[in-house]
């Protein structure tokens, strides 16, 4: 019997950027207790997965089209799944007759329709608050077409919310906006990995930003840090390095080549190698939704973290020492060039990182209180 079907944004693994780092530490952690069987879009699977993999069968085209804009659903909903996959999921709760079904995003749930199932869903993002920060930066038909979205989830999420049995919230805050619209809502925060001992920085490594390069907060970040920042930290230091790493960051930055000490490695199979060889990590980011996962991680590796006020609100309280917040690029360069000159300060916080990078949750802790709900009355 399955105890439990996810329906995954993407595949899963390997869990090489934020988004898929959240889903597979919670399926992985629920699936030590729960039969767990994922589906995904598209019509391939992973081979080497962990979990029992099904397919969802080809995306839908209506997310691109007239349809997709002028539907009350969420237009990344229709782009992932379309009628093909809602069939399919159908088709997969006869087969299988799952206990309980978990949907990773909440516009997943919203394209999915309502089902004799009960429907856990899991809130990385709020679309409503994520959508409205798109609405307002862009360019004019981008920002045109998230203020429509924004407007649509104004009316489906909190539909999905309410209709949902459980409603998995990523911090208090969110927990507190999901409990208003009527649901039945517990925070399930980012977790970590226990794995081997954080190393200290290298005394002269390279300052390293890690993200998808095709996700436009990401991206924008990106290219704020190369074209306002890294002048001015190579002015200081002409021998400074900066190392890019991520999916899609090849694509989105092609003439990073050209500028003195970056390296754009693409996507990567290790991302913990590539924080160990860092000095120093940096968020740029300044607009998006949810938490920044790979700052989570950069700080549980017990590297540096220089970020935007934005980014910093991805940190745990419990390791806000390892945060240094600059709001333009003139402060930004200038932490950046002192965390990367001196080392023994910068070793002293890594120092303070690592013991404090016990306090944070591991994702067995994080679902916990899923593991509870899910064995009582429903």
């Amino acid at each position: 019997m399955t105890d439990l079907l996810v329906v995954a944004l993407e595949p899963v693994w390997p869990p090489r950027q934020g988004g898929q780092v959240r889903m597979a530490g919670l399926i992985e952690a629920l699936s030590e207790h729960l039969h767990t069987v994922v589906a995904i879009p598209g019509p391939h699977v992973v081979a080497d997965a962990p979990l029992e993999v099904r397919s969802l069968g080809e995306s839908g085209n209506a997310g691109r089209s007239v349809r997709g804009f002028l539907s009350p659903l969420p237009r990344m909903g229709h782009a992932i799944m379309g009628d093909a996959g809602r069939g399919q999921i159908r088709r997969l709760i006869e087969e299988l007759a799952p206990r309980a079904m978990l949907f990773t995003h909440s516009y997943l749930a919203a394209m999915a329709g309502p089902t004799q199932v009960p429907v856990i869903v899991d809130f990385p993002n709020l679309e409503t608050q994520r959508l409205a920060t798109f609405a307002r930066r862009g360019r004019l038909h981008n920002r045109a077409s998230a203020h429509l979205e924004a407007l649509k989830a104004r009316r489906w999420e909190p539909a999905v919310a309410r209709q949902a049995r459980l409603c998995l919230a990523l911090s208090d805050i969110d927990r507190r906006v999901l409990t208003s619209w009527g649901a039945n809502a517990i925070t399930v925060p980012n977790g970590v990995r226990r794995g081997s001992l954080p190393v200290r920085s290298p005394r002269r490594g390279p300052a390293v930003y890690l993200a998808s390069g095709d996700y436009a907060p990401n991206r924008d970040g990106g290219n704020w840090l190369l074209r306002d920042i890294w002048p001015q930290v190579l002015a200081r230091d002409p021998g400074a390095r900066l190392v890019i790493a991520g999916r899609g960051t090849t694509a989105a930055y092609a003439d990073a080549a050209s500028i003195p000490g970056v390296t754009v490695l693409g996507e990567v199979e290790d991302t913990s190698a590539v924080l160990d060889s860092a000095a120093v990590v940096l968020a740029p980011v300044s607009s998006g939704g949810g938490q920044q996962l790979k700052v989570i991680e950069a700080l549980s590796r017990a590297r540096l973290v220089v970020a935007t006020p934005f980014s910093a609100g991805s940190v745990p309280a419990e390791m806000g020492g390892l945060c240094l917040v600059a709001e333009d690029s003139r402060a930004f360069s200038s932490v950046l060039v002192d965390a990367l000159h001196d080392a023994p300060a910068r070793w002293r916080r890594e120092q303070t990182a690592s013991a404090a990078a016990e306090l944070l949750p591991t994702w067995q802790d994080s679902v916990r209180p899923v593991l509870t709900w899910f064995e009582g009355p429903r």
